[in-house]
């Protein structure tokens, strides 16, 4: 999972360069081009949401170890 967040930085970098350098023309291929970043972009930032989620959740033992902590105080 954490090789994907990397290969995901460096795709919004090499992306966003694209999109200066590219995306200023007015054509046909650009508006294709421009729709499949909004595609990339979305798929990117679904993948960043389940990423997100399953790092934020607690391993049952975690939750039992705060348990614990937390009864003792």
């Amino acid at each position: 999972m954490v090789e994907s967040l990397e290969g995901i930085s460096s795709i919004i970098v090499r992306y966003t360069e694209l999109e200066t350098k590219v995306l200023i023309r007015k054509s046909n291929l650009t508006n294709q081009l421009s729709a499949s970043l909004v595609k990339l972009y979305t798929s990117t930032l679904q993948f960043l949401v389940h990423a997100s989620r399953y790092y934020g959740k607690s391993t049952l033992s975690e939750k039992h170890h705060l348990r614990m902590t937390t009864s003792r105080c």
